[in-house]
């Protein structure tokens, strides 16, 4: 879930690319935990791990077509 009262099954290294997850609108999945902070659901491609970042860690990027 978002936030840091949660175990964290898996990680990403400052630098990777993963991918935001949208919603069936086409709107970014965001939350909020229970101190007032962004949290963004992102998958990281190679392995298809999906899970919660702190949205103000991640920066966007244009990967090109």
């Amino acid at each position: 879930g978002p936030g840091i009262d949660f175990d964290n099954p898996a990680y990403v290294l400052v630098g990777q690319v993963v991918n935001e997850l949208i919603d069936s609108t086409g709107r970014p999945i965001r939350r909020q935990d229970n101190r007032g902070n962004p949290w963004q659901l992102v998958e990281y491609s190679p392995s298809r791990t999906r899970g919660w970042i702190r949205a103000d860690f991640l920066r966007q990027v244009n990967c090109g077509d």
